[in-house]
C-alpha cells in the first residue's frame, strides 16, 4: 500500500509507491490556531471536488477533526501555514 508522509517543518509530502519510486510535493500546512495533527493516519474517503474550473482530488483522513489531503488550483498556498489542519 502507497504511503505519504508530510514534513511539517519542510512542509513538503512524499508518496512512497508500492514500485519503490518516491514523489514529492511542497504542500501548505495547518495554521498556528488549527495546526495539523501529528500522527498516523489513515485514508477514510476519497472524492474529487470542484474548485472553480478545476477538479481536485481529496483524500479525507482519520484524524480528531476531519482533516484532507487536497489538491489546490491555488499554488501561491503551496509551502505555507495557510489552511485549517
Amino acid at each position: 500500500m502507497a504511503e505519504v508522509r508530510i514534513s511539517l517543518t519542510q512542509r513538503v509530502a512524499q508518496l512512497q509507491l508500492d514500485d519503490g519510486r518516491t514523489l514529492s510535493f511542497p504542500v501548505g500546512i495547518g495554521r498556528d490556531e488549527t495546526p495539523t495533527p501529528i500522527g498516523t493516519w489513515h485514508v477514510v474517503a476519497h472524492r474529487q471536488e470542484r474548485q472553480g474550473d478545476t477538479t481536485v482530488e481529496v483524500l479525507e483522513l482519520n484524524t480528531p477533526r476531519t482533516i484532507c489531503l487536497r489538491g489546490h488550483p491555488d499554488l501561491s498556498s503551496l509551502g505555507r501555514a495557510c489552511s485549517g489542519g
